[in-house]
């Protein structure tokens, strides 16, 4: 059975399951959906946990910049009982939802309310969710080659496209033009670190450029990383270019694959994030031109959702 929505798709794979089937692969059919109506908003409060027709008092909270969470019931002798934990701590790294369906109560951890990661009851784990994207890079109709470009970037077609080989190395005192707010930033450390240089027409105006990719890091909840790139000047000093600044503010933390490359003699830009939360990955290619950020391949994906064997 495949439920479609309006962005994600959903597919229920068939499973074996000695207890609980129904619960589970309801929550697989559309995750967002099965929350929407089950989710029990004032479970963070009260809830029937034990299922024993008497709502418990219920706490949670979540501290630290990784947001990390913990969840206690009171028992009928006044104790503090954990629940909910992703490992042997009890911490909850994600979201917990307080599930009330077919008269039963559960509670579902996941990222988010598209990636459910196992359905819980004061038992133990009843179930498990893996979560994949299929993603599909999308032709511009205003670029006329876009849809063998597109394909090319997609297929990693090496025999159409060359990636941009970053390979010398920066002078030590190279400051990037964009610098952090440190004292913004003084509770959450973040660092820019420069890495590796090459010469090309980034921005496709008959004129090579000094371009310096840069590296990204942040502490700042479960830790962060990407790369961008500045303009060098002459003195191979760092200088302030507009249109990789709005390249810049495109970028966010996802991982070190943002990348240029050459497809019939005008450069590119392919933009990728891979994230925790995979329904918020990204992945477009741009063409710099006339300090204009025109997208050539837009984005898509499929979210799959499945109960694990």
């Amino acid at each position: 059975m495949k439920i479609i929505s309006t962005v994600l798709y959903f597919l229920v794979i068939p499973f074996a399951l000695s207890a609980y089937p129904d619960v589970c692969s309801e929550i697989a059919k559309n995750p967002s959906l099965f929350i929407k109506q089950y989710h029990d908003k004032d479970g963070f409060k009260k809830f029937d946990i034990d299922n024993d027709g008497i709502l418990n008092d219920i706490h949670c909270k979540w501290a630290g910049t990784a947001n990390i969470g913990t969840c206690y019931y009171l028992s009928k002798n006044n104790q503090k009982i954990y629940f909910g934990g992703d490992d042997n701590d009890n911490r909850i790294w994600g979201d917990i939802f307080f599930i009330k369906y077919n008269k039963f109560s559960y509670f579902l951890n996941a990222k988010n309310k598209n990636e459910p990661l196992f359905l819980s009851d004061l038992d133990g784990k009843i179930c498990k969710f893996s979560s994949k994207v299929i993603e599909k890079l999308i032709p511009k109709s205003t670029f006329e080659y876009s849809k063998d470009l597109c394909n090319a970037v997609e297929n990693n077609d090496l025999t159409k496209i060359s990636y941009i080989k970053f390979l010398k190395k920066p002078n030590k005192t190279i400051k990037p033009s964009f610098q952090i707010n440190t004292e913004l930033f003084k509770n959450s450390p973040q660092w820019n670190f420069p890495k590796k240089i090459a010469q090309f027409d980034y921005n496709n105006d008959g004129t090579k450029n000094n371009i310096l990719e840069i590296s990204y890091q942040s502490s700042a909840g479960r830790g962060c990383i990407h790369n961008y790139f500045d303009e060098l000047d002459e003195n191979g000093k760092s200088k302030q270019s507009e249109i990789l600044s709005k390249v810049r503010d495109l970028i966010n933390c996802g991982g070190e694959y943002n990348t240029f490359f050459k497809y019939n003699n005008l450069i590119y830009f392919k933009h990728r994030e891979k994230n925790y939360d995979i329904s918020r990955n990204t992945y477009k290619v741009y063409l710099l031109k006339n300090n204009n950020i025109q997208t050539v391949c837009d984005y898509k994906q499929e979210l799959v959702v499945e109960v694990e064997k």
